[in-house]
């Protein structure tokens, strides 16, 4: 009886420890052109990536602007820092940026236009990513297009249901059906 419970007890660790070891994932979808938009964007990832998240950013749309090389967007105060300078200190983090595979042909730039380590996504493997178990989607845009969070498995609960718009951030809990 004695040797069952200290097994048990060792199993009970084990699983605990496991658990809280269960990495976490961040999929930051930016596509606002709004300054403040992908500001917050970049705040929350690094708050998440200092939580020891894995950070993933594409960016599509207006927001693609960031991945180029002579794009340079206005400083936001407090700390007078651009929301590129902070997607440069997520990539040194170990952050992956990439942009949406419809912005470069569509803003007629190349793939040479881009900062050094921004990539072009491909969507098989985006798609898979966003699937797998743990991920946890996040939108920023700045209109009313709404983000799901969690699209894992059907019925499962989406943990995260975020949408940035300029006035506001709007939480939400859905069923996957």
């Amino acid at each position: 009886m004695k040797h069952t419970k200290i097994i048990l007890a060792a199993l009970m660790t084990l699983s605990l420890s496991s658990f809280a070891q269960t990495s976490t994932e961040a999929f930051f979808n930016v596509t606002s052109a709004d300054n403040q938009s992908q500001g917050m964007a970049m705040v929350l990832a690094t708050q998440m990536a200092e939580q020891k998240a894995a950070v993933r950013i594409p960016l599509c749309g207006p927001a693609g602007q960031l991945a180029l090389k002579t794009y340079e967007p206005a400083a936001l105060k407090p700390r007078n820092v651009t929301p590129k300078q902070m997607l440069a200190g997520l990539m040194k983090a170990g952050a992956t940026v990439e942009v949406c595979a419809l912005f470069l042909p569509n803003a007629d730039r190349t793939p040479t236009d881009l900062t050094d380590g921004i990539t072009v996504a491909k969507p098989p493997e985006v798609a898979a990513y966003m699937l797998k178990p743990g991920v946890k989607a996040f939108g920023f845009s700045a209109h009313a297009t709404p983000s799901i969070g969690r699209l894992g498995n059907a019925g499962a609960i989406a943990p995260v249901f975020l949408t940035w718009q300029q006035d506001a951030i709007c939480l939400r809990r859905y069923t996957v059906t």
